[in-house]
């Protein structure tokens, strides 16, 4: 597993394969011979490994990166010119092809005992191309990355993604490139887990480059997070946990992971290119060494906890002269040295993976000088295992029984396994499965894998049992308003898949026709269908769904209506009013909104009984009238107050007339009103000097008493009088009040 940042992974892996120098295995090791070393091996002893060469078309090149439990292989190899990914299973190489367009690159990197292929795949972007992350089950890359080209001003930015490896339960990891929030231009490398089709971006890690580079059988996933170096993680339920590194370290990566929780990957310091293998158990990380090196680089681990990788023999060689080798039973060994029958002419260069049946895949330069994936199998005597009847699909019905019956062939040790949707099942070691008494439990992809020391074959079917659709919630009608969003579910009952489509009466159920994707409507093939936004000429709609599956038994729910208008807005609201006492006041409200809002008035909290329309009329009103008026207008959608207050203005009166006063001369006089009426009350005193015929304004006397401070005989007979207003402008004028002066 070669590991890469800011180079899309597929022409990383293509260009570092090719560039491998090469290591034959024709050549000993360390002191060791092995075949072709040009010492008489006898006869009678049989090969450790058995070559396969999985090849490539004339003139083109491959590799092998994966390999399943079940023997299925994955990498690359070039068709026409394009390196695109690959499965080779029992002597047949299938080109995966690339996403939508098979004239672009791809690359596999992961595969499970189902078959399905992860990895990643070019695509076509506005103003060029980049890489993304898929998984491919045989029916074609779907996406499951970023693929999102952002554009800023320094150019183009193409985020890449890579699938790196999938486990037994579909779970796969990765990473993706993802533009920063706070910069677009900027982009960083996180790692995730997809499943269920829900791509996952895992989160703890350190730095703003990780990666997730394998995941096994439990759902434990490791790689590396970096600073300024790489540091190896294991995120298990939720959590990351930092392996550290070998003592003197500064740089670790995990590469591979088995279902005992042992980890493998490389530790050493980045300064001085030194790095060794680890393994990782319990919390303890243990130094595997090299093959007598500075660098070994481990790529992956089975579930006895062999470990393959590349490794130098010289200390001086760094990263030049890598050679494949296996770590087993505590040593690390050059493939090269091991008896491998098949492999003349060919130099193995790396080791990529291993099952546990201890089938390796890799890199080897094949005598036509071209770099082609092989599989190694360990030997056993005798032949491959076969099938002459193989599975094909089934439909059945529930409670039906079934027998399978592939007719296995092959030699001894032969070990039959029976899958269910790539998992094990428990005690299906028989060449014939049986199900009886079938439910839906029951549905799912089948196979069988007959393996044994030379080879291993499968067949696959996908068995589907059958009930018919029925109805366990349906629909419900709806109100809606204008502008939202429209949400009808219908929740049924049967075997998957369940087929639906919506469908439409404008003509109170008389006549239905199919909804139809678009103008913001989605979902009318699912449970689900979703109206952006209501509009008006939707009202009275009448909707309903038809479900069908495989038992072609299709049910209809029963309609249901649509109601779609507006909440109530008030467009004028009443005024603020100020009235004299006596008068009228009208308080009226303008308003929107479909169906036609309701009224409602009150005084303070106070609801008016009656007042139920758009206008409030108040007739003679008094002060006990002034208030805080409001108006909630209503309607399905929604309920809106608008508040106005009444001022009520009493005109001025005078409660108590000013008196008569009779005073000595040079004694005061004093005359006072009491006045009524709203405030501000105002005050104007008068003097008549004519017996009342007319009276003058005196000047100053604005309050409601006017005094003399010292009276003479020339006033005897003055009349005085007060003029009292307010807001009103309607005055009261008191009675005169005379001043005699004895």
């Amino acid at each position: 597993m070669k590991i890469s940042q800011s180079i899309p992974p597929a022409l990383v892996f293509a260009a570092f394969l090719l560039a491998s120098p090469a290591y034959s295995a024709e050549t000993p090791a360390g002191g060791n011979r092995g075949p072709g070393s040009g010492v008489d091996t006898p006869a009678i002893t049989p090969p450790d490994y058995v070559f396969t060469d999985i090849g490539a078309l004339a003139g083109g090149t491959s590799s092998a990166i994966g390999i399943s439990s079940t023997g299925h292989v994955t990498g690359f190899a070039t068709f026409s010119g394009l390196q695109q990914a690959i499965t080779y299973f029992s002597g047949t190489l299938t080109n995966l092809g690339a996403l939508g367009n098979a004239s672009v690159n791809s690359l596999g990197n992961g595969i499970n005992a189902a078959g399905t292929v992860v990895g990643d795949s070019e695509y076509t972007a506005p103003g060029g191309s980049s890489i993304v992350a898929v998984v491919n089950s045989g029916k074609g890359d779907t996406a499951i990355g970023l693929m999102g080209v952002v554009q800023a001003t320094s150019g183009n930015i193409y985020p890449t993604s890579s699938s790196m490896a999938i486990n037994n339960s579909g779970a796969v990891v990765g990473y993706a490139q993802v533009p920063e929030l706070k910069n677009s231009t900027v982009l960083d490398t996180l790692p995730f887990v997809y499943v269920g089709g829900k791509t996952t971006y895992l989160t703890g890690m350190i730095g703003l480059t990780s990666e997730a580079l394998a995941i096994n059988n439990l759902g434990e996933i490791v790689g590396y997070s970096s600073t300024s170096y790489k540091h190896a993680f294991l995120y298990t339920k939720g959590g990351v946990t930092q392996l550290g590194g070998l003592p003197n370290s500064n740089f670790s990566v995990a590469s591979g992971i088995n279902d005992a929780g042992e980890i493998t990957g490389e530790s050493g310091n980045s300064n001085t290119t030194a790095r060794d293998i680890f393994s990782y158990k319990n919390g303890v990380m243990t130094d595997l060494g090299t093959l007598g090196g500075q660098v070994a680089q481990a790529a992956g681990i089975n579930n006895n906890g062999d470990i393959v990788g590349e490794s130098n023999l010289n200390f001086s060689d760094n990263f030049t002269n890598l050679v494949p080798f296996i770590y087993t039973n505590g040593a690390m060994t050059p493939l090269a040295n091991f008896n491998i029958s098949g492999a003349s002419g060919y130099t193995l260069e790396t080791a990529n993976a291993i099952n546990d049946a201890g089938q390796i895949v890799g890199q080897a330069v094949a005598p036509d000088g071209f770099p082609h994936a092989y599989l190694l199998t360990p030997f056993a005597e005798s032949v491959a295992p076969g099938i002459s009847s193989p599975l094909s699909d089934a439909l059945k019905l529930k409670g039906d029984n079934l027998t399978l019956i592939p007719a296995i062939s092959g030699s001894d040790p032969l070990k039959i396994q029976w899958y269910k949707n790539g998992l094990a099942i428990a005690g299906a070691t028989n060449a014939t499965y049986s199900l009886s008494n079938m439910a839906p439990g029951n549905s799912g992809n089948y196979a069988v894998v007959a393996t044994n020391l030379v080879g291993t074959v499968s067949s696959n079917m996908t068995l589907t049992v059958v009930i018919p659709p029925a109805i366990s919630k349906p629909p419900v009608g709806l109100a809606v308003a204008v502008g939202k969003a429209i949400k009808f579910t219908a929740t049924m009952t049967g075997s998957a898949p369940l087929v639906y489509q919506w469908q439409v009466s404008t003509d109170g159920g008389s006549t239905w026709s199919n909804v139809t994707n678009g103008n913001g409507t989605t979902g009318v093939t699912a449970a689900t269908l979703n109206i952006a936004s209501a509009t008006q000429g939707l009202n009275a709609n009448e909707y309903r769904c038809t479900v069908n599956n495989a038992a072609n038994l299709p049910v209809v729910t029963t309609p249901v209506s649509l109601a779609v208008g507006s909440a109530p807005k008030i467009t004028t609201p009443p005024a603020n009013l100020t009235e004299i006492a006596g008068q009228d006041a009208t308080f009226t409200v303008s308003i929107s909104g479909f169906p036609a809002p309701t009224f409602q008035w009150f005084k303070g909290k106070n609801a008016l009984n009656g007042q139920t329309s758009a206008t409030l009329n108040l007739t003679n009103v008094q002060a006990t009238d002034a208030n805080t008026y409001s108006v909630t207008v209503t309607n399905a959608f929604g309920a809106l107050t608008a508040k106005a207050s009444l001022v009520v203005i009493v005109p001025a009166g005078i409660s108590t007339q000013p008196a008569n006063a009779t005073v000595v001369a040079g004694k005061g006089a004093k005359f006072s009103v009491v006045a009524t009426g709203t405030s501000k009350l105002t005050y104007q005193w008068q003097i008549s000097t004519d017996g009342g015929t007319t009276f003058t304004a005196i000047s100053k006397a604005t309050a409601n008493s006017y005094s003399i401070a010292k009276t003479t005989g020339a006033m005897s007979g003055q009349e005085f009088r007060c003029v009292v207003n307010n807001a009103a402008a309607q005055a009261a004028t008191s009675n005169p009040a005379t001043l005699t002066v004895n």
